[in-house]
């Protein structure tokens, strides 16, 4: 018997749920967290909880699948993709088909199920050869896709083995017995998540048992009419005498009590503070606990901001705690491991394997960084290495040798699991090999025999899947839920945050023309569900309905991340209605960390850092109270630890005094150092042999020739630290820097027929002296030593002067020499002075030997520039008595001798206060601009208030 209930309200539904109970009677829900809550629900009302009383409809498919087809085995998603994949590979050599992807298969097979599992959809049947002849479309692409899902189909289905999806299209198309089933009652719960597939079932299942369906009467139903298609078939079976509407007897209309408000907020913190303080408001004016819930579309985006703020405010919440299965390090490890026999891993794996739990190693962390630091490896190079550097410790961490692991060999499941346990028994805890082995024993069908390489794939994936779940019933808690989880009875007050557009897309499976699926059902009598539907959107528009008295929706401009946001459309749709055409953003509601922060300091601290001593924050604050440095009388600086000096003095104090340096981060490209070393090396041996290179480079004609022929000319200088397969693709992008040089080196040359180029890379040092506060060549007793480098110095014969040069590789660091001092771009400076002060050895020598003059006059520097590597027409710094239309804004750059001498005598006095400042050896961690730390290696490490 079928019964169909409408109702307005979900308190309806509520009721005809208190009434149950018995064992004799079954809920039946779409989800684990309504079963959770209904459980709940019994435990209070009745003091005990039959299992059976409440079952999500997937184990109730399940159930009854098992029983109608004994020998069939529902195999896990994991299993699926990959025998899929298997599949597809073999009909792509076979047919020289493109590569398909399993997943995006997968997807298209269980939505044409339906069609493909009825034995009255017959391709050589007449009327459906005519339906696909009607469109090309149909002939040419719709028909040969189902036909190949059809053949792929057959093949699982000989192996007596399916994914979920297909339980339900099987159930529907047999005749069912259910005399094993032992509840004679059942309720069907189950909003929109039901498919028209599962209609059809419940209504053969309606032939042996009393079976009530609730189906939702709300307005927004009119507009997702494909999602509540189900109830349509439902209600053509069932008798007029058997359908109750009690929408019409719900004499008061909810949904006109109901405040609705929106909300916007800059960022997602200040979201995350307003429903933390919204809640302690409903609290405090005796709202119950209960009656509260917190929904966002995936409330684990916003969790780890907004658990700690629910505990701080003492909020009690239930919510179902999730971990992933791979996050533990030992199962990372293993996962790594694996990739290894799969001739797939990388440097970062070959880490996970050596230092996640080993507690000394026979090659250094920092050893270990310095041979296998680049990304970029192939495995045969990492392999190759590995034999070299830690042969040893490889033969200890994987009990089976690569060599008797042959990722070709086919074994079947039990054949793979007995290869590599050894390596689980190793790698796992008890626990958590049992969880691991027992889920994978069970998500497979003995029989399927796949090659070692496609059993690693599918166990790598299958433990990215597994995750733990930890549900718990909480008195006087309020509900936080994701969206698509929050199938409850109503409540009084719900928020919603996080309502942007970047959860409520249209999602569809397929590319089919929803007019062909109309004429399927209609002309033919085939019914495919509707592929644009938007379930996401349903069940937002849905929490209208659930929430009786106040309901709050709220988006921000940005999220944790960064990334901006616009407001999804009930937002919009709601602001429209409001007529609010351009919204504020909003002030988050006070919470208590308002309230601590307004406490004197010693209060504060004691809340905030209970384990830090304030003494050593008010140290931090105040320069006065730090302490010196003591048994240091002497250091090395350079211009770039000076402008550190002067921006941060922790960080100054990091690098120099505790001589720390940053950890080697793996990126994609070459660091801006690594760069721009390697291209001073090629500019070098350019210049040095220019005659030569040049005479061959002129003699090309297109600029494809000219990179290949300087790719040639330096193939035994490729840069460090870039596997060769890599710098292969990418080394075209670095010569065509190269190549520029060139183009820019003979203008040079032809502009300045009588520069002479004295050197490149050429060393300075000198000496600061402290007791006579001078420059000096010679060591002082009390001092610093300061040197560098000089990317390039040419002699101009013409005037008798110098020019110094500063490649850079993008402009930001480039600027003109009125904007040296104020932004302590010191680097021309000091290359400047280190020409016409004498800092660099043996200068005078080194013209002569380049131009065969003499330098009896004082020296003197008329060219100071950046010169931007990838812009050569960007060039900045000062020009001295210099003018040439060669160089672009050239009177900005132009300077006269007197104003260079005050240019040198207003540096000399910064550096005398530096030194001062250096001297005193006092590092408070107050930095000049709080912007810096963003960039900062030791802001983690760093004490300032700010960052606290």
């Amino acid at each position: 018997m079928l019964k169909l209930i409408k109702y307005k309200n979900k308190s309806q539904v509520e009721e005809f749920f208190n009434q149950t109970g018995t064992l004799d009677e079954q809920w039946i829900i779409p989800n684990l967290k309504t079963k959770m809550e209904l459980k709940k629900r019994l435990l209070e009302k009745n003091g005990f909880f039959f299992e059976d009383s409440v079952k999500r409809i997937r184990d109730l498919w399940i159930y009854i699948f098992n029983h109608e087809f004994p020998g069939y085995k529902i195999i896990s998603t994991e299993t699926y993709h990959i025998v899929l994949k298997k599949i597809l590979l073999h009909y792509q050599q076979e047919l020289q088909l493109e590569l398909i992807d399993p997943e995006k298969k997968a997807k298209e097979i269980n939505y044409y199920i339906p069609l493909i599992l009825d034995e009255s959809f017959d391709f050589n049947s007449e009327r459906i050869n005519d339906w696909f002849a009607e469109k090309e479309q149909r002939s040419y692409s719709l028909k040969p896709e189902i036909m190949i899902n059809q053949v792929i189909t057959k093949m699982f289905l000989a192996e007596q083995m399916l994914p979920y999806e297909w339980v339900t299209v099987l159930l529907k198309n047999k005749e069912l017995d259910l005399s094993y089933y032992k509840s004679n009652k059942i309720f069907f719960d189950l909003g929109v998540e039901i498919s028209q597939s599962e209609a059809e079932l419940i209504y053969k299942i309606s032939k042996h048992k009393e079976i009530i369906v609730f189906e939702s009467d709300y307005e927004l139903n009119r507009r997702y009419q494909y999602l509540v298609k189900p109830y349509e078939i439902l209600n053509s079976y069932t008798l007029k005498s058997d359908k109750i509407n009690l929408s019409e007897t719900n004499e008061s209309n909810r949904s006109t009590a109901l405040s609705k408000k929106i909300r916007k907020f800059s960022n997602s913190i200040a979201e995350c503070r307003d429903v933390v303080g919204q809640v302690k408001e409903w609290l405090r004016v005796g709202v119950s606990a209960e009656n509260i819930q917190v929904v966002a579309p995936q409330i684990d985006s916003y969790w780890a901001v907004l658990e700690p703020l629910l505990n701080a405010e003492g909020i009690v919440f239930e919510k179902v705690q999730s971990a992933k299965i791979f996050e533990l390090p030992t199962v990372n490890k293993l996962v790594s491991k694996l990739l290894f026999y799969q001739k797939k891993a990388n440097p970062e794996d070959l880490e996970r394997c050596l230092f996640t739990d080993k507690k000394k190693a026979s090659l250094s962390f920092d050893k270990f960084k310095e041979v296998f630091s680049s990304p970029f490896l192939a495995f045969d190079e990492l392999y190759e290495k590995l034999a070299s550097y830690l042969a040893e410790e490889m033969r200890q961490e994987f009990p089976i040798p690569m060599s008797e692991v042959n990722l070709q060999q086919e074994l079947n499941c039990e054949g793979f699991l007995h290869l590599i346990a050894p390596l689980l028994e190793r790698e796992l805890s008890s626990d958590v090999l049992e969880k691991i082995v027992g889920q994978l024993s069970q998500a497979v069908n003995q029989g399927v025999m796949l090659s070692v390489d496609f059993w690693i794939d599918w166990l790598i994936s299958s433990i990215k899947r597994m995750e733990v779940k930890k549900e718990g019933a909480r008195e006087g808690a309020i509900k936080v839920d994701s969206l698509l989880s929050s199938h409850t009875f109503n409540v009084d007050y719900v928020y919603i945050l996080g309502a942007d557009d970047s959860f409520f897309g249209q999602q569809s499976p397929v590319n089919i023309d929803p007019l062909d699926i109309l004429s399927l059902a209609n002309d033919l009598g085939f019914i495919l569900e509707h592929p644009d539907y938007n379930y996401r959107s349903y069940e937002l528009e849905l929490m209208t309905e659930k929430a009786n008295k106040e309901l709050i929706m709220s988006f921000a401009q940005s999220d944790l991340m960064g990334e901006l946001k616009n407001p999804c459309f009930l937002w919009q749709q709601w602001a429209f209605q409001w007529q609010i055409l351009e919204k504020e953003c909003d002030l988050h509601k006070k919470t208590s960390w308002e309230d601590i922060l307004s406490l004197p300091l010693k209060s504060l601290f004691s809340l905030t850092h209970a384990n830090y001593d304030l003494n050593v924050f008010l140290k931090d604050q105040d320069a006065s109270l730090v302490s010196d440095i003591e048994g240091i009388t002497f250091n090395s600086l350079s211009p770039s630890s000076l402008k550190n000096f002067a921006e941060c003095k922790f960080k100054f104090f990091a690098e120099k005094e505790l001589d720390l340096r940053e950890t080697d981060v793996e990126e994609i490209d070459l660091s801006p150092k690594e760069k721009g070393l390697w291209y001073h090396s090629l500019f070098e041996k350019i210049i040095l042999n220019f005659a030569e290179i040049s005479e061959k480079w002129n003699r090309l004609n297109t600029q494809e020739e000219k990179i290949s022929f300087l790719k040639e000319t330096f193939k035994e200088k490729p840069p460090q630290n870039l596997a060769k397969n890599f710098w292969d693709k990418v080394a075209d992008r670095y010569f065509q820097v190269i190549n520029k040089f060139i183009v820019h080196e003979l203008e040079l040359r032809k502009e300045f027929p009588n520069l002479v180029n004295i050197g490149c890379e050429l060393k300075w040092s000198v000496y600061y002296d402290l007791e006579r506060y001078c420059w000096v060549l010679e060591k002082p007793t009390k001092g610093y030593l300061l040197r560098g480098t000089i990317d390039r110095v040419l002699y101009n014969k013409n005037t008798n002067k110098f020019w110094v040069v500063d490649y850079k590789l993008g402009p930001n660091q480039s600027k003109n020499y009125d904007k040296w001092l104020k932004e302590r771009h010191w680097q021309l400076i000091f290359y400047a002075l280190a020409i016409e002060k004498n800092w660099i050895p043996d200068l005078k020598q080194l013209v002569h030997q380049k131009t065969y003059e003499s330098l009896d006059s004082e020296l003197e520097v008329e060219l100071s520039q950046f010169w931007v590597i990838t812009q050569w027409q960007n060039k900045k710094g000062f020009l001295c008595n210099l003018s040439s239309s060669w160089f672009l804004s050239d009177k900005k750059m132009q300077i006269s001798k007197d104003e260079k001498e005050k240019l040198f005598i207003a540096f000399e006095k910064d550096m005398v206060s530096y030194f001062s400042e250096i001297q005193k050896r006092k590092y408070p961690a107050i930095p000049e601009k709080e912007d810096i730390c963003q960039q900062c290696d030791w802001s983690y490490v760093c004490r300032a208030p700010h960052l606290m």
